[in-house]
C-alpha cells in the first residue's frame, strides 16, 4: 500500500495496467462476490454492490480504490 486516506486506498501493483485494467481473474472474483460494473471510462471502472459504490483506477503498476458513496 502506498497511500491510505478516508475514502481512498492506493497500491503499487505489478498486475495493474492502464490499457487492460485489472486481470480477468480479479474481475471474475468481483462479479462472483456480487460487484457489478456500473460504468467504465478510460482507466476508471465503477463497481456497485448493494448501494456501495467504488471506483477502481488502474494505470501501469498502480491501482487505487475510491469509495464514492
Amino acid at each position: 500500500m502506498i497511500k491510505e486516506e478516508e475514502n481512498v486506498i492506493a497500491y503499487n501493483w505489478s498486475e495493474a495496467s492502464e490499457e487492460k485494467g485489472i486481470p480477468e481473474r480479479y474481475e471474475k472474483a468481483l462479479k462472483k462476490e456480487g460487484w457489478e460494473i456500473e460504468w467504465r471510462e478510460g482507466s476508471a471502472t465503477m463497481y456497485n454492490k448493494d448501494g456501495t459504490k467504488v471506483v477502481l483506477i488502474c494505470s501501469t503498476d498502480y491501482l487505487s480504490i475510491n469509495l464514492t458513496e
